[in-house]
C-alpha cells in the first residue's frame, strides 16, 4: 500500500496530466486490483531501482506519459481493462 500512498501524495503535490487523475480514480474504484495497476507497479520498483529515486519521484515521471487515451493504452494492456477504463472514461477510442 506503500505505492497508493506515494500516488495519492503525488496526486496532491504536482501537477500531473488529467489522465494521471482518472487513472487513480479508475484505479481506486476497483480496489487496485487491475493488472494495469500491478504492472504500474512493477514499473515504479524498477525506475526507483535504476534511478535511484524514490516512489513519489518515480510516481511524478511515470504518469507525465499520462497525456492522451493513445498513451494509456500503453499503460493498460490488457484489452478488456482499457474497455472498461474508457468507458469510465466516457471515451470512445479510434481504432
Amino acid at each position: 500500500m506503500e505505492l497508493i500512498e506515494a500516488l495519492k501524495t503525488t496526486l496532491e503535490e504536482k501537477e500531473l496530466p488529467a489522465l494521471a487523475y482518472q487513472y487513480v480514480i479508475w484505479n481506486e474504484a476497483r480496489g487496485y486490483q487491475t493488472q494495469s495497476f500491478s504492472w504500474f507497479q512493477a514499473n515504479i520498483e524498477l525506475l526507483c531501482s535504476l534511478e535511484a529515486i524514490d516512489q513519489e519521484s518515480a510516481v511524478h515521471k511515470a504518469c507525465q506519459s499520462f497525456t492522451h487515451i493513445g498513451a494509456m493504452a500503453n499503460v493498460i494492456r490488457d484489452q478488456e481493462e482499457f474497455q472498461d477504463f474508457c468507458t469510465f472514461m466516457n471515451v470512445i477510442p479510434f481504432a
